[in-house]
């Protein structure tokens, strides 16, 4: 629990330092433990055309939510293959630092509790305002972004 309170009040800091930019983040997030690439890798969302090809590439069959490329852009970030089923990504937090918009990730790995034994390649895509900075990574060391 206390975790999660720490996660909600980061969040919120990076949020409120958004809104001195004139405008409030909105970030929408999808995640899962299987179906992305088998090497790690995050990759900018700018285009419709990109959102619908990540969106069909990660959750096939299913239509991809709106994506208006005037109001929003996108990150998708892949783990790679892992061993267990313990494995997960974790949004820490996303704001502007130093005239760039930081997203900032963490990998979750299995830590005391069983996991089952399958190869699992976790990934999360995110969907936020679109904004007229560069887009950092940080806290994860995949192709694309480095820590």
């Amino acid at each position: 629990m206390p975790r999660l309170v720490a996660a909600i009040l980061a969040l919120a800091l990076a949020l409120s330092g958004f809104a001195a930019y004139g405008q409030e983040l909105q970030v929408d997030k999808w995640q899962g433990r299987f179906g992305g690439p088998p090497k790690a890798q995050a990759t900018p969302i700018q285009t419709a055309a990109d959102w619908k090809g990540v969106w069909a590439l990660f959750q096939p069959g299913a239509g991809p939510p709106p994506f208006d490329t005037a109001k929003h852009m996108g990150l998708v970030v892949a783990l790679g293959q892992r061993p267990t089923t313990g494995y997960s990504l974790e949004l820490v937090s996303i704001g502007p630092q130093d005239g760039r918009l930081v997203v900032e990730l963490k990998e979750i790995e299995p830590s005391g509790q069983v996991a089952g034994q399958a190869i699992t390649s976790p990934w999360l895509i995110l969907r936020f305002n679109r904004v007229n900075m560069p887009l950092k990574v940080v806290g994860l060391d995949v192709a694309g972004f480095r820590r």
